[in-house]
């Protein structure tokens, strides 16, 4: 609740229009958390510092940010990790939306690939949506909400959480 608190004085503050980025890797359920985890970890270190990150931030006036890392896992396909990135823009982006997916997805692809883990895909790699009310999504991963069951993974996926309570 906190950091929601956090998040949201930031957002009543900065009046700035506000972007939800999802940033994915391609997964299955041979693969092994530890190094889904530190390679997605090198690569965004490496976002933060690629010259399309820093392009998109100048250009559509990237005031603040907010990442949130989110696992879930299902028998089927096994981890799936995930970056929630809230970005506040000092730019009117509702147009740019695709442009600046793109863009992401170009990059991130690149650096995912560079840390070892699989060339992404397209469709699902990078999504960019606006976000009204994000910094309730973006903190959803909050204990509390976790081991009350307010949130569960989507389509059989278990989050941390979850998986707390089934080895419980």
């Amino acid at each position: 609740n906190r950091k929601r608190e956090a998040v949201q004085r930031v957002i009543d503050r900065s009046l700035t229009e506000n972007i939800m980025v999802t940033l994915t890797l391609r997964h299955d359920k041979n693969d092994v958390l530890k190094l889904m985890l530190d390679g997605q970890q090198k690569a965004c270190s490496d976002l933060w510092r690629d010259r399309q990150w820093l392009r998109l931030k100048k250009e559509y006036k990237f005031l603040w940010n907010v990442r949130n890392l989110e696992v879930t896992w299902s028998e089927k396909n096994g981890w799936h990790s995930h970056i929630h990135l809230l970005i506040g823009c000092n730019e009117d982006v509702e147009n740019e939306l695709e442009n600046i997916r793109h863009t992401l997805f170009g990059a991130w692809n690149r650096l995912v690939q560079k840390h070892g883990l699989k060339a992404l895909d397209e469709q699902a790699g990078v999504n960019v949506v606006k976000a009204d009310n994000a910094d309730e999504y973006l903190v959803k991963w909050s204990i509390s909400k976790e081991m009350s069951s307010d949130k569960s993974g989507k389509k059989g996926h278990l989050s941390v959480g979850d998986i707390e309570i089934e080895v419980l």
